[in-house]
């Protein structure tokens, strides 16, 4: 058996946490020879590299630790907006994350009261606008056809109706509503009130767990440098935090967010990303250092074509040119290099600062062209992931054409609002990130989880043009 499906394999089962173990049963399942180091890294970078959403590392525990074990016995508060509390309903939503992996479809959950009588449940379409609130946390391996019609802008939502509930328990408009598991594992949950008074006195508690979280978080951003969905940062920061988080009580995780003063929920990449407050101003002050501190001297160091596209300070990547390889084996059966390069570099111009990193330049680009037109020799992508890898591909290079017209229509450097591009890192980020996953992990990919990654490629896109034709408006 191969390392990767040993992996799988063990993931599968859920039956290890200890790291040490793990590689222990990885090795001996695939029969590989590998030293423990060398094998532990073959499996972190699985783990990263295949967008694995509900099992962490804890390196300081060393263990991995899954998503459900985690959160099975795990209960949560809900607060009602001013809406839902008139409308005595509460949209599911985000609500579950991170506690329930989101890729369950809502309709699966079960609720009931106190006594074990059955919740009813309601599935409600309302405007894009409205709604957004209840789900804007959605990761898009939760997002389908059946939450966001984008043609008629619109958001299909389940809800509990609350209006016998409420009048039962005398439900406050300042009280909230706890979600306990009954059955996790059957998603079956109990809703409880919890009091104004009981929140008040247990003050000191959610002071201490929020703390806790919000220092988890911060951590989490700290050591995953990539853009992902708050469900992973949040799911992370629970995994990786002080154990006694998931017992205690606290702010629901909305509010909490929203009220914190160094944390920030971004919807530019897509998808929701939680960030520090002063991402984008570190961002603009990091790639000011690097345009500062890269001298001529420093051109034609770099051997691979990350590297080299830095020195060019280019937003291509190898991940780009990799897809489009790949892309063009599957149109005409062989690569066409000449019309990468006239992509990659505006014509009548000279990309190269000397004859060394052209030379490197060309070296590896050449060797990724023969790499990718062996290893597809045989291989083809499934239709559905072609399309959208083509769509993908077309959003970068007009991603950089809108980079190439702010350089063309730049007359004073001084009166240009940098920052303003910063804003747009996440999307440059995201986009890089899908062309990797569809052109080397497209084995990976269900119907639905394209469809998960086409809605999230529109909402992007939706942002990007928007956001261009801003910057383009105020040149």
């Amino acid at each position: 058996m191969k390392i990767h499906e040993a992996i799988e394999l063990l993931l599968a089962e859920e039956s290890i946490t200890n790291i040490d173990e793990f590689i222990g049963r990885v090795r001996d399942i695939s029969k590989t020879k590998k030293k423990k180091e060398a094998l532990w890294e073959d499996i972190e970078e699985y783990l990263l590299e295949n967008a694995i959403t509900d099992v962490a590392i804890n390196l300081d525990t060393h263990e991995l630790v899954y998503r459900d074990k985690l959160f099975e016995e795990t209960a949560f508060r809900v607060n009602l907006t001013e809406a839902e509390y008139a409308a005595k309903k509460l949209y599911i939503g985000h609500r579950m994350i991170p506690y329930v992996h989101p890729a369950i479809a809502q309709e699966e959950y079960q609720f009931q009261d106190a006594a074990g009588n059955s919740i009813p449940v309601v599935r409600e379409k309302m405007n894009a606008e409205e709604g957004f609130i209840y789900a804007s946390l959605l990761p898009p391996y939760a997002m389908d056809d059946e939450i966001v019609d984008l043609q008629n802008n619109q958001i299909s939502l389940l809800a509990l109706d609350l209006s016998t509930w409420i009048k039962e328990n005398e439900l406050g408009r300042e009280d909230q509503i706890l979600f306990a598991p009954v059955d996790y594992y059957e998603n079956i949950y109990q809703i409880e009130p919890v009091r104004r008074k009981e929140i008040a006195a247990q003050q000191l508690l959610i002071q201490r767990r929020d703390e806790l979280l919000t220092n988890s978080i911060e951590e989490v951003l700290l050591d995953i440098d990539e853009v992902i969905p708050a469900d992973i940062t949040l799911f992370w920061a629970f995994a990786l935090g002080d154990p006694k988080l998931p017992e205690l009580p606290g702010t629901p995780l909305g509010p909490l967010l929203n009220a914190s003063e160094d944390l920030q929920i971004f919807f530019d990449a897509g998808f929701a990303h939680i960030q520090m407050k002063d991402y984008y101003d570190e961002l603009f002050d990091s790639a000011m250092e690097d345009m500062e501190a890269m001298s001529p001297e420093d051109m034609g160091k770099a051997k691979d074509l990350d590297g080299i596209f830095r020195e060019l300070g280019s937003s291509f990547t190898p991940e780009f040119v990799n897809a489009k390889f790949v892309l063009q084996l599957h149109e005409r059966q062989q690569i066409d290099t000449a019309e990468v390069i006239n992509i990659l570099f505006k014509s009548g111009t000279e990309p190269f600062y000397n004859k060394k990193q052209e030379k490197n330049f060309h070296k590896a680009f050449n060797e990724l062209a023969e790499t990718v037109a062996k290893d597809w020799a045989t291989k083809r992508l499934p239709m559905p992931v072609l399309s959208m890898l083509k769509k993908t591909i077309q959003f970068k290079i007009e991603f950089i054409g809108l980079l190439r017209e702010i350089d063309h229509r730049l007359t004073s450097p001084e009166d240009f609002d940098f920052s303003m591009l910063m804003h747009l890192q996440p999307v440059d980020m995201m986009l890089d990130q899908l062309l990797a996953l569809l052109a080397d992990k497209s084995n990976e990919i269900s119907n639905q989880d394209v469809k998960g990654l086409a809605l999230q490629v529109e909402k992007a896109r939706a942002y990007f043009l928007e956001a261009k034709k801003d910057i383009l408006d105020n040149m």
